[in-house]
């Protein structure tokens, strides 16, 4: 079939060609056999067996007798890639094979475990929503006794005690806001930031769209960050959410151009 064109060769060569252990040997010759018999094969077995043929791969040598590793056996890397967004498959499968492996347990080892944004609110004390955070902050605010629970929506929804010192990261007094004498561009840009404090945000890919294997991306290092004057400290603003594959390449490309 297709699925293996170029394995029909004898019981050495077709296991190296498709990259397999030698503990794999008697299980691949069983598929052609399958094959050639014309019983169908389940559908993740065409996959693997497509993938392998399409990428091709020149590395020998014992070091990829055990390929799989850091997973405790060929089946669980197998598992584990699969249950990957089909993107994220295609990511992983462009690593060269002795590479392959580790770079799948990288991306499952420093995803985030949870929800990055829970979508909490914050109301100010005359009930306007200031903000979106996690329920973290929220639990803060209550156990300091500096917002209330506000009825019926519990865990999800505060409101302050106190008169916050700005709205929306523009400090009170430091503009022409409370006068109202603001010009067209600047009522623009305070709405842009109003609705990036206030807005619900996907944990999603900003790249892929991907709702899985998701981290945080600053645009701006961390190690840059903390040399620039607070004036130009870019808080949150420069945090993206991205899936550990998007995220690997962006940090390559950006890092080529910074």
């Amino acid at each position: 079939g297709a699925a293996f064109d170029g394995l029909e060769g004898d019981e050495e060569q077709a296991p190296r060609f498709a990259h397999l252990s030698g503990e794999a040997r008697t299980e691949l010759l069983d598929l052609l056999d399958l094959e050639r018999g014309g019983e169908p094969l389940p559908d993740w077995l065409r996959r693997r067996c497509a993938w392998e043929r399409d990428v091709g791969c020149n590395d020998t040598g014992s070091a990829l007798k055990r390929w799989w590793l850091p997973f405790d056996a060929e089946e669980r890397y197998w598992k584990a890639l699969w249950s990957l967004p089909d993107e994220q498959q295609k990511r992983v499968m462009q690593e060269p094979l002795r590479k392959r492996a580790r770079f799948l347990s990288f991306v499952r080892r420093v995803a985030v475990k949870g929800p990055v944004y829970d979508n909490c609110t914050i109301l100010a004390p005359d009930g306007l929503v200031l903000c979106t955070v996690d329920r973290k902050k929220l639990q803060w605010y209550v156990r300091r006794e500096l917002a209330d629970y506000v009825d019926g929506q519990e865990e999800s929804v505060i409101k302050l005690r106190f008169e916050p010192r700005g709205r929306y990261g523009i400090p009170a007094g430091s503009t022409a806001a409370s006068d109202g004498s603001l010009s067209g561009q600047e009522v623009k840009q305070l709405e842009k930031r109003q609705q990036y404090y206030t807005s619900f945000k996907e944990n999603r890919c900003v790249a892929c769209g991907s709702d899985q294997n998701l981290a945080r991306y600053n645009l701006v290092p961390s190690c840059y960050r903390t040399f620039l004057p607070t004036r130009y400290q870019p808080g949150s603003h420069d945090v993206l959410l991205m899936c550990i594959p998007c995220h690997h390449r962006g940090a390559l490309e950006h890092g080529q151009r910074v």
